[in-house]
């Protein structure tokens, strides 16, 4: 019996300096083998008490070390979940302090815009406005042929959708090739007369600005401001030449403070085509809150541009559009590869930074 108390006492210590790491002090092993030979020297009646507590103090012993093993891993995790967040915040920091690649870039869309990586403000925008303009520019009587391919309907590939209306139209419906009561012609996103441009110049036949549009619907919209009505203000629905779509869902209201909206599936595809314009053109295509309608250069409202880009995503018509428009003219609009980095070099009151 002797013995194996003292085997419980010594496989005890063991246990102990296996938990902590550390080895048993000889202080320590020298009072617990003191105990021990305490323990021998008791009569069988002690033995037998002495034994139950030494069950009871190994059971307890065993309890605080689940306790332990409990208390660690709950401290490991918590350790785990404070590293998870400052992994997050890190990748949160990396993309608020300048252009990174989205995740579905390819190489050649890396080797493409290679240039922007960590830029922000009005340094990302010089940046991508060099990439852009190394391309191959087309004519506007080229574009207006070039369109029944890039905005054609990937559900019916006779067919062209227009911008604002989102509606799929023959097309061989074009204005000045047919008959049709129902015709598109081409719209400039960003309206020449804002721009202060023509269809002779490069940028009046730059097709990621040029869209197809419901005829009327274009004529309607003009070149007024983007803008986002609220409840309560008033504006007119804009009407449509296609009989089977005659409301577009978008409105129109030209006085003096108002505008133009789009439907919402058109939305982020109007504001990524004038941030584009933005970039490529400074000159003749700034993007201002200012509320008047016929100021040369520059159009608004940057605020509801901004806003529409995060509330109509980019889809994969969209997308494919983008790589249809390289294949003529050679460079991409960066809005639809990267739309965040629209928030990189705008907020909604200007250019960061400025």
């Amino acid at each position: 019996m002797k013995n194996k108390k003292f085997l419980i006492v010594l496989s005890l210590l063991l246990l102990s300096s296996c938990q902590t790491g550390e080895l048993p002090s000889l202080a320590s092993s020298q009072a617990s083998i003191a105990e021990v030979s305490s323990l021998s020297q008791e009569t069988e009646s002690s033995q037998s008490s002495a034994y139950s507590s030494a069950s009871s103090s190994s059971s307890l012993s065993s309890s605080s070390a689940s306790s332990s093993e409990k208390e660690s891993s709950a401290i490991s995790s918590s350790m785990e979940s404070s590293s998870f967040e400052a992994s997050s915040s890190a990748v949160s920091s990396v993309a608020k302090d300048g252009a990174q690649f989205p995740d579905d870039f390819t190489a050649a869309k890396k080797k493409y815009y290679a240039s922007v990586v960590g830029l922000k403000g009005l340094d990302l925008k010089n940046a991508l406005h060099d990439i852009l303009n190394n391309y191959s520019p087309i004519t506007y009587k080229a574009a207006s042929q070039a369109l029944k391919v890039i905005d054609r309907d990937p559900n019916n590939s006779s067919n062209v959708i227009e911008i604002y209306t989102q509606n799929s139209i023959p097309a061989a419906n074009r204005d000045g090739e047919s008959s049709a009561s129902n015709l598109w012609n081409k719209e400039h996103v960003y309206p020449q007369s804002r721009g202060n441009f023509t269809t002779s110049q490069s940028i009046g036949a730059d097709c990621h600005s040029i869209h197809c549009s419901d005829k009327t619907t274009n004529q309607v919209r003009g070149n007024t401001n983007y803008y986002q009505f609220s409840v309560g203000e008033s504006y007119s629905a804009v009407p449509t030449n296609d009989p089977e779509h005659p409301d577009s869902k978008a409105k129109i209201n030209k006085a003096y403070g108002y505008g133009f909206e789009p439907q919402d599936s058109a939305k982020g595809d109007c504001a990524r085509s004038v941030f584009y314009m933005a970039v490529m053109y400074p000159n003749n295509c700034a993007i201002t809150n200012d509320k008047t309608q016929s100021t040369d250069d520059q159009l608004g409202m940057l605020k509801f541009l901004v806003h529409w880009n995060e509330l109509d995503k980019v889809d994969e018509r969209e997308k494919k559009r983008n790589e249809s428009v390289y294949s003529y003219q050679k460079n991409y609009n960066p809005f639809i590869d990267a739309p965040e980095w629209i928030n990189l070099i705008w907020d909604e009151d200007g250019i960061i930074g400025l």
